[in-house]
């Protein structure tokens, strides 16, 4: 199984409660206007325990009952299958291509491939969320960060929460989980990257805080917040649960960076 690693911009949110679902429903685009652009990457792991696994190219999986009888066209997308039984089965099909096609009775336990793709189906469906990463000062033209002054920074806790998703084909459903767990914070030219067990706050002053040592008049200062959900999945027979590669979701946006002149005074004696 390949990881997920999506970097999701939040050009489609609007502050403050900018988070948006990734995955089925989510993508990549271009900035609109908010600052905040969006691609989508994939990675390779090898870190799948448990029953399942499969690969990732079973990005739907579609089923149909099937009764004994007359010849019974079978139609996915602009596949055509015609059969003729002589007890109920269940009709599978998953991914892109002929080849992936199953027909066994019904009652009977699904093939072993079969069941790793319902769990690559529900893998790729968790609905993870993109985070807009917030600052304290908020880094706009209004209220910029300021060189070498300490950043607070953080996402919505409101949506650092556990999402799930669901794929089956009868009598097998599996539940995929996916809960954030750590951000990985990055901007500037900070003298390295900043590492939160949470959505951090506006009032943190010591975990999860940076400085910027550059101002924007030096260049674009930007600030990145990349967001690690574990996945596990659980079935309802026959694959018992396990953990799916980490998914990790990145936010990018462009910050203000103003720098403070102090004046120095000497006073003389008379």
């Amino acid at each position: 199984m390949r990881a997920l690693l999506v970097v999701v911009g939040l050009s489609l949110f609007a502050a403050p409660t900018g988070d948006g679902c990734v995955g089925n429903c989510g993508g990549s685009g271009a900035s609109d206007g908010s600052g905040v652009s969006a691609t989508v990457f994939e990675t390779s792991s090898d870190s799948t325990s448990g029953s399942g696994g499969g690969a990732s190219r079973f990005t739907s999986c579609e089923w149909e009952h099937v009764e004994p009888g007359d010849p019974t066209p079978l139609w996915f997308d602009e596949i055509r299958l015609t059969v003729t039984l002589d007890e109920p089965h269940w009709a599978a099909w998953c991914g892109d291509g002929v080849g992936d096609w199953w027909l066994f009775p019904v009652g009977d336990p699904l093939p072993d491939d079969l069941v790793d793709a319902v769990i690559s189906d529900a893998y790729e469906r968790t609905p993870v969320v993109a985070f807009h990463p917030y600052s304290a000062p908020t880094g706009d033209e209004v209220v910029p960060l300021v060189v070498r002054f300490p950043t607070s920074l953080f996402v919505d806790e409101g949506a650092w929460v556990p999402v799930s998703a669901t794929a089956s084909i009868p009598p097998l459903t599996v539940t995929t989980t996916a809960t954030p767990v750590e951000i990985t914070w990055s901007g500037g030219d900070a003298p390295e990257v900043v590492i939160c067990a949470g959505p951090g706050s506006a009032d943190d002053r010591a975990e999860c805080v940076t400085e910027f040592h550059e101002s924007s008049a030096a260049g674009v200062q930007r600030l990145s917040a990349s967001v690690r959900w574990e996945v596990v999945f659980v079935c309802s027979a026959q694959c018992g649960s396990g953990v799916l590669p980490d998914l990790v979701t990145v936010s990018e946006r462009e910050v203000v960076v103003a720098e403070v002149q102090a004046l120095v005074s000497e006073w003389g004696t008379s």
